[in-house]
């Protein structure tokens, strides 16, 4: 809860919205609802697809809900969009 509500502070005072969303991705991972993160870490994937670091955490954190989830397959593919293509990103 008080995750939740540090979050609501930080976007009402101009966090980027795929950053909140991420963050929202992140609390349903805590909470333990992996299809509900991984919907929102698919939709947040493609609004930041030019930040590589962010990028990178998005796929980290979708493999690890496919990977609670079962669904070994989709797992590898996002672990595999998390290693950066050039060796001098973050």
């Amino acid at each position: 809860q008080a995750a939740a509500a540090t979050l609501a502070r930080l976007k009402s005072g101009g966090l980027p919205p795929a950053e909140g969303k991420y963050h929202d991705a992140r609390l349903l991972f805590l909470e333990g609802r992996y299809l509900d993160a991984a919907r929102t870490l698919d939709r947040v994937r493609q609004e930041v697809l030019d930040d590589p670091g962010t990028s990178r955490e998005v796929n980290l954190l979708l493999g690890r809900c496919y990977q609670k989830l079962g669904e070994t397959d989709r797992r590898l593919v996002a672990f595999r969009r998390a290693v950066p293509v050039d060796p001098a990103d973050p």
